[in-house]
């Protein structure tokens, strides 16, 4: 949860007066009400505003509702919802395969996004010619926080370090998780000598 917060005349974020605490509902569950007083970080210089940052966990896959109440030292109060989406974290689920340059000449560089932020995901990058025959195989593993596969570099060779003649090459990432599911993603990429 990440929050922007301003009010003319000032946050309250000593929760003063019954029930005037910065809160979090989620799903209506007001039996499971968070407190975020404490979360939030005025900007420097400012008792006007400053932002809330706090970690949800424990949601189950699937739409939810967030209710953000904050009230002001003024006694007023004001909320926002938003609606969002928990993916399930047991399936890898990946976005784009960013490849620069492509097409390249001395080497290329490959990045991939994932959903699980903060594990350890073991990839395999094949790269095949047209005709299907594999010519090389990258391994790599990320435990990154920010879910990215990468950078890994490739200088355009086979295994045997040989030179790889001009041409369209398909690329084919295999990404495993800690409990070995796994997902594919594939793309093209050029080789110009």
């Amino acid at each position: 949860l990440l929050a922007l917060v301003s009010d003319e005349s000032g946050i309250n974020t000593l929760g003063t007066g019954i029930g005037h605490d910065i809160t979090a509902v989620i799903d209506g569950q007001t039996d499971h009400t968070l407190i975020l007083n404490d979360y939030f970080e005025s900007e420097t210089n400012s008792y006007q505003k400053g932002s809330l940052s706090y970690k949800l966990s424990g949601l189950s896959p699937g739409m939810h509702q967030l209710k953000l109440k904050v009230w002001d030292v003024l006694n007023n109060s004001t909320s926002a919802s938003v609606l969002f989406n928990v993916k399930d974290e047991s399936r890898i689920e990946t976005g784009d395969l960013g490849i620069w340059p492509n097409p390249f000449i001395a080497g290329t560089t490959f990045t991939l996004r994932h959903n699980q932020s903060g594990k350890v995901i073991n990839a395999e990058i094949r790269i095949y010619n047209t005709e299907g025959r594999i010519e090389r195989i990258l391994h790599t593993t990320s435990g990154t926080d920010q879910g990215i596969i990468g950078p890994v570099h490739w200088d355009g060779t086979n295994e045997n370090g040989k030179k790889l003649r001009s041409g369209l090459y398909i690329l084919q990432a295999i990404l495993e998780n800690e409990i070995g599911n796994k997902t594919i993603r594939n793309c093209k990429v050029m080789i110009l000598n």
